[in-house]
């Protein structure tokens, strides 16, 4: 009778946790490392691929792709489980991807790679190394927004935002000077980074004893989030694997840094900070659904650790024996991303100046999102006027469930 009454708790509060979780009509993926293997957790159930790690996570459409390495130590793309790039034309001793962005049918990449002689990095584009960015030691972020390219990184000689290969915000500093991250969001371009006081890549520090080699007590460090050349919050010294989102008009950052004793993950939102636990952690990817703040990263000592969620406070681990670690974070919704628009369907021009036209499907209404995710018109005819919207990435919606992503170029 014990047994059956536990079996029986069990099954009930199993159903009420799924209940809970397709109340929200989301879907919530983690892209890491599960015992040392490249993993996907969508809604805390994980997928193992055939790899070391997963590093970045994009779903357009119907279709989900994966940025990591392979088991060899590869960086490669995945499409549906489908391996489409693999970025393997030069000799290195290791080598990581920081970020990836797919705009249209491009996939960009940028990787990290170690060399013999120190660190150098590549953005790819479908896979081809674009030759640009020959100076670059560190390439953290890219970001395509119509027809410029955005790339946040470093140089021996400081950090540098690049537009279209060209350096366009730049900081310097007596030390190691990189940006990690960046969004550009209605044409303003947000980054963060600054002062990093050790040598080596800008990533959480998982072992405790790696502290003395990260990172230099003797300088006075900060790390910034920045907005178009303005230092919008100071979010403390010795930050590490710094991760960015902006939403509703609101800055939310995440990384890991000292909190008066052992190395935290923290999430600042608008400049203040969040501790996602007390115990060993860094937290290294955000993401921002509805005003819900979701973060991964991972926690414990290495070479034992655990993955987590951390959500608006709450804290889920994801355990497994072994090695395991969230690196980005990505919250669907219902319909977010689902009946991308293929070649039956006409919308164009795209980028648009004056009028966005829809063609060869069947609508009732159609509503145009901003990136900030409000509403800035909607209509009920097959040509929308979008001459008074500023300059920038939009989403069309239709009341079919159909989504494309559109550029407003004046």
């Amino acid at each position: 009778m014990k047994i059956f009454y536990k079996i029986t708790v069990f099954i009930a509060l199993l159903l009420i946790g799924i209940t809970n979780l397709n109340a929200q009509n989301i879907d919530v993926y983690v892209g890491g490392t599960q015992n040392d293997q490249a993993a996907i957790w969508k809604n805390e159930v994980p997928e193992l691929l055939d790899g070391w790690e997963v590093d970045d996570i994009e779903i357009i459409g119907e279709d989900i792709y994966v940025a990591g390495l392979n088991s060899e130590g590869i960086p490669v793309i995945w499409k549906n489980d489908e391996i489409i790039y693999t970025l393997d034309e030069f000799t290195f001793v290791a080598r990581s991807i920081s970020s990836m962005e797919i705009n249209g049918d491009d996939v960009y990449v940028t990787t990290i790679d170690l060399t013999n002689n120190g660190f150098v990095s590549r953005l790819w584009v479908n896979g081809v190394d674009s030759g640009d960015y020959t100076d670059a030691t560190e390439l953290y972020a890219v970001v395509v927004d119509g027809e410029d390219i955005y790339v946040a990184g470093g140089t021996s000689e400081g950090a540098v935002i690049w537009k279209n290969a060209e350096p366009l915000y730049t900081y310097s500093s007596n030390v190691t000077a990189l940006f990690v991250d960046m969004k550009v969001v209605d044409g303003d371009i947000y980054y963060i980074g600054g002062d990093f006081g050790g040598a080596g890549k800008s990533t959480a520090i998982k072992n405790k004893e790696d502290i003395n080699v990260n990172q230099d007590d003797s300088k006075d460090l900060s790390f910034n989030i920045w907005k178009n050349d303005e230092i919008l919050y100071t979010i403390g010294n010795q930050v590490y694997g710094a991760k960015l989102f902006i939403s509703n008009g609101n800055v939310y950052a995440c990384g890991q840094a000292p909190n008066g004793g052992p190395y935290n993950g923290i999430v600042w939102i608008n400049g203040e900070p969040n501790v996602v636990t007390t115990v060993w952690s860094g937290a290294q990817g955000i993401y921002v659904y509805n005003d819900d703040v979701y973060v991964t990263g991972f926690m414990g000592d290495y070479p034992e650790l655990e993955t987590f969620i951390w959500k608006n406070g709450e804290l889920t681990t994801l355990t497994s024996p072994g090695y395991d670690m969230g690196n980005c974070i990505l919250v669907v919704g219902e319909n977010d991303g689902v009946g991308e628009i293929n070649d039956i369907y006409n919308i164009y021009p795209n980028p648009a100046d004056n009028y966005i036209t829809i063609e060869g499907v069947e609508f009732q209404e159609a509503v145009l999102y901003n990136s900030l995710g409000q509403v800035v018109v909607t209509s009920y005819n097959n040509k929308i006027d979008v001459s008074c919207l500023e300059s920038g990435l939009y989403l069309l919606k239709l009341d079919n469930n159909i989504t494309r992503k559109l550029i407003i170029k004046h």
